[in-house]
C-alpha cells in the first residue's frame, strides 16, 4: 500500500477503529532483505527495524563473502544500537550504498562517512546509479533491477 494511501487509510477510519487499522498496518511486511553475489540489499520501510529484522539483516550482512551492501529506506531508520552494530561491521571494509528521499537518513549516512566508512548516498531517483555503482547492473546479475522494484513492491513504496 503506497505510503499516501496508508495515512488515507489512517484518517478514514473512525477513532474507534484506529488501534486495528494501526494493527493492521503493522502487519504489513516492513522489510525485504535479499543476497544478490557479494551484495545485500535491503529494502525498509517507513517504520524503524524492529530488533528481529534488524537481526536478519545482520546475519546476511556479517557473512564474509558480503562485501557491499545496498540500503534503500522510504523513511524508517535505526537506533543507537543498531547503529553500533552497522559501524563495527562497516570498519570490516564493506562498501555501503544508502538510498534515501530521507534527510534524516541522508544526515547519519554522511556523518558515519566523515568517520571514514565507505558510504556514498543516493536519491530514490538515483537508484540505478546505486545499483550500477555496487556491480548490481553488471551482466551477472541479470534481472537484478527488476526484483530490487518488486522487492520495493512488496512494501507499497
Amino acid at each position: 500500500m503506497p505510503q499516501q494511501n496508508r495515512r488515507a487509510f489512517l484518517v478514514l477510519c473512525p477513532p474507534t477503529c484506529a488501534a486495528e487499522a494501526e494493527a493492521i498496518l503493522r502487519s504489513m511486511p516492513n522489510v525485504v532483505v535479499e543476497v544478490f553475489g557479494d551484495c545485500v540489499v535491503l529494502v525498509q520501510g517507513e517504520r524503524d527495524l524492529s530488533v528481529v529484522e534488524w537481526a536478519g539483516f545482520m546475519e546476511r550482512a556479517r557473512h564474509p563473502t558480503v562485501t557491499k551492501i545496498v540500503v534503500i529506506t522510504f523513511g524508517g531508520t535505526i537506533d543507537g544500537s543498531q547503529r553500533k552494530d552497522a559501524q563495527a561491521m562497516l570498519r570490516q571494509g564493506k562498501e555501503v550504498f544508502v538510498v534515501s528521499d530521507s534527510s534524516t537518513a541522508r544526515v547519519v549516512s554522511s556523518a558515519l562517512r566523515w568517520l571514514g566508512l565507505k558510504l556514498t548516498n543516493y536519491r530514490t531517483a538515483d537508484l540505478d546509479q546505486a545499483l550500477a555503482a555496487a556491480g548490481l547492473l553488471a551482466p551477472k546479475h541479470q534481472g537484478v533491477r527488476e526484483r530490487v522494484h518488486q522487492m520495493i513492491a512488496t512494501l507499497g513504496q
